[in-house]
């Protein structure tokens, strides 16, 4: 079950990075609700850096790193004090294959 549902985390994220700057709900693929989000952070030079995606109502998710982060979202910079990153990073739990 854990490899089934890190796969439909993984087609998640592509589905939410593949409609930015859309911010329409995504269902979660564990709880079924749609409360999923999303946020990146890495280097704004560079533009690399990692996805985390979770759910607001279940509190699972997945954290991809060596992502390219697109031009047009919101990056949080490696320099976001940690305080910042966990009030919009929900402490989720990481779903693994």
């Amino acid at each position: 079950m854990s490899k089934k549902l890190f796969n439909a985390w993984l087609k998640i994220s592509i589905i939410m990075t593949d409609k930015l700057p859309d911010t329409s709900p995504v269902d979660c693929p564990r709880c079924g609700k749609n409360s999923v989000d999303m946020q990146y952070v890495g280097d704004p030079d560079t533009r690399v850096g990692y996805l985390d995606v979770w759910c607001s109502s279940c509190l699972h998710g997945i954290h991809i790193s060596r992502v390219k982060v697109p031009l047009n979202d919101n990056l949080f910079t490696f320099e976001t004090s940690n305080e910042q990153i966990t009030k919009r990073i929900l402490n989720f739990k990481q779903e693994t294959p």
